[in-house]
């Protein structure tokens, strides 16, 4: 009888261990009292304005390229405040955003952007906090190398299509110049994502926390940049011309050669900024959030 009373209790346990780990998966913070909530908004404020101000400063590469690091701020707020919060902060920075630089027109695939980097960025966050206790190093890195190389590779295949979608014969066997020229592009784009991670990986390895925190913001960074500036950016602004300023391309390379070449080398040059500035802003961040989580709970 107590074997089984104890099995139970050991159950119970378990199951609440389990779906106490499930909530905070998608909510970090839970549950926090009321005054610690309203410490947490004035952080989660803090970083919205983090993120508008970085917005200001952008140099403008032609017509159809910024080159910013306000990426940092909606990383950052995804990364802190997990998946639940993630799409409606990220709604409510777009149209800050959109009202403050004196609005425009108005287009739902650049609208959906920010909420999809801030929950992109949130899953990378709660993933890395179920990860950071673990030991060993080498599947956080074997994770992060698949991810690499699964969205280069599936992120060139849907661009080419997208661009060849007129055609009934495979990219490979219907490669035009503009094709070829980003596929060399998107390959340069990946050997430096690798070059990067390869370097900062042997130089932070016998530092557990520092190298999971750098495996973990780096794979976001990467995957950020491929899915909603390489792929994502080229396909909204090809598509807003053609639906709001009704303006074709010019030939069938135009799409590839035009918007996705210049997002590559842009990528590229901000890339480093991108991983650097967030893992320093996180570092300090995480002491002032964990101490007032420590308090809610009385716990020191």
């Amino acid at each position: 009888m107590q074997k089984l009373r104890l099995q139970k209790q050991l159950g119970v346990a378990k199951k609440s261990i389990d779906r106490s780990a499930i909530i905070k998966f998608f909510l970090p913070f839970w549950p926090l009292k009321l005054r610690y909530n309203i410490y947490l908004i004035s952080f989660l404020a803090l970083f919205i304005a983090l993120k508008i101000v970085l917005g200001i400063f952008v140099v403008r590469i032609g017509p159809t390229i910024s080159l910013g690091i306000s990426w940092v701020g909606l990383a950052l707020i995804g990364w802190i405040f997990g998946p639940v919060v993630a799409m409606p902060i990220g709604f409510l920075t777009d149209t800050l955003s959109f009202f403050l630089g004196g609005g425009g027109v108005w287009y739902w695939l650049y609208a959906v952007q920010e909420p999809m980097i801030i929950f992109t960025a949130a899953l990378f966050g709660s993933i890395y906090r179920i990860r950071k206790n673990y030991a060993s190093n080498f599947w956080d890195f074997v994770f992060q190398q698949i991810l690499i190389v699964g969205f280069c590779i599936s992120g060139f295949i849907f661009l080419s299509l997208y661009n060849n979608a007129d055609t009934d014969r495979f990219l490979v066997r219907n490669n035009s110049f503009g094709t070829t020229l980003s596929m060399v592009f998107m390959a340069l784009f990946f050997v430096f994502a690798e070059l990067i991670s390869w370097l900062l990986y042997s130089k932070h390895r016998k530092t557990k926390e520092s190298i999971k925190l750098f495996l973990y913001v780096s794979t976001m960074m990467i995957t950020l940049s491929i899915l909603y500036s390489l792929v994502l950016g080229t396909i909204s602004i090809n598509e807003f011309l053609i639906n709001v300023v009704h303006q074709k391309p010019k030939t069938r390379d135009f799409i590839l050669s035009a918007y996705l070449i210049p997002r590559v080398i842009k990528e590229t040059l901000r890339l480093p900024i991108l991983i650097i500035c967030a893992i320093a802003l996180i570092k300090i961040s995480e002491p002032y959030l964990q101490n007032f989580f420590n308090l809610s709970r009385l716990r020191w």
